[in-house]
């Protein structure tokens, strides 16, 4: 999936300069795998396959790793709705965020929810006005960071029970994220703090840095794990470049979406990864190319005003009128 939509942006984004037809196939495509997918949830409660540790899976995977393609998804309906209707909200973005909104209320992954619920805040907010220079991607970013710095160091999450245990269903070390996966990825970053350790390809590699099967489970913390100091000096800035687009054009609705989205994926990146879902990098593309994709409906204005000039050049009724062609 990262391949093939990646080829799609490089191909009609930037080569071809058809954002709007990339947009409604994107549309397309990742609507039919949340509308699936909430279907066999409902039908198979249970999920549909056991892959060892994750005991209910979906179309889309485990609970956890479903974000990935309903948040995109998400941003393809409002895209394409806007393209289509000069809004947002119509029929088919309203019937992708109610299915993507069910399908999280059914299966509860916490970090999606939360999510979720700060994408929506963001759209009521910020879908008809202009956000404020310092409501930006980066500080997002430097947010997420701040979070994990104090549920690691201070154990903030402490103070915030009732949200954690209560609404979101989650115990207070974030499912062993804080005594195990945290802790013996932080040792690991300091056995090697500037280049890190690469991709472990192989199960014991991996319970050995990060102290469990998986990854760091937080953004950052993977980065650094994986590719040291270094590494995230990259990482941030690919976020700052994206964000300095992005803020230059922030009184597009398209941006404004584009940004929100993005950074409620920076929330599911405190107590997972982001680099590891497929469509992360993708879309932090899309953003960097942000000025295709506000110029689509004036690019469509002045292609439909060059075709009326014509029409009013050349009006076919007075064409038939005249001699210029032989009847057969």
């Amino acid at each position: 999936m990262l391949g093939v939509l990646t080829c799609l942006i490089i191909e009609m984004v930037i080569i071809k300069n058809d954002e709007r037809n990339f947009v409604n196939g994107a549309r397309v495509f990742f609507s039919l795998l949340i509308y699936i997918n909430l279907v066999l949830i409902i039908i198979y409660p249970e999920g549909l396959y056991y892959e060892d540790p994750y005991y209910n899976n979906w179309l889309l995977g485990y609970k956890n790793f479903q974000s990935c393609i309903i948040f995109p998804g998400m941003l393809f309906a409002f895209l394409d709705s806007y393209y289509s209707h000069k809004r947002i909200i119509s029929t088919n973005s309203l019937f992708v965020i109610l299915a993507s909104g069910v399908t999280f209320a059914i299966i509860w992954p916490a970090s999606s929810v939360a999510a979720f619920f700060i994408f929506i805040l963001g759209l009521i907010f910020f879908s008809r006005k202009q956000m404020p220079p310092f409501i930006n991607l980066w500080n997002v970013f430097l947010i997420s960071a701040i979070f994990f710095i104090m549920i690691i160091v201070f154990n903030i999450q402490e103070h915030f029970a009732w949200l954690i245990e209560d609404v979101l269903k989650r115990d207070l070390s974030f499912t062993g994220r804080t005594n195990i996966i945290w802790n013996s990825s932080i040792k690991s970053f300091l056995s090697s703090p500037f280049i890190g350790f690469g991709n472990p390809d192989s199960k014991y590699a991996r319970l050995i840095i990060f102290g469990i099967n998986a990854h760091a489970h937080n953004d950052i913390l993977d980065v650094l794990v994986r590719s040291g100091i270094v590494g995230l000096c990259i990482y941030i800035g690919m976020i700052l470049c994206v964000n300095k687009r992005l803020l230059n054009y922030r009184h597009f609705i398209v941006a404004r979406v584009m940004l929100i989205t993005i950074a409620s994926v920076f929330v599911l990146g405190i107590v997972g990864v982001n680099h590891s879902r497929p469509t992360f990098f993708p879309m932090l593309m899309m953003a960097y190319h942000i000025e295709n994709f506000c110029s689509v409906p004036y690019r469509e204005m002045i292609v439909k005003q060059e075709k009326q000039k014509k029409s009013r050049i050349f009006p076919v009724s007075n064409i038939k009128k005249t001699n210029l062609f032989i009847q057969p």
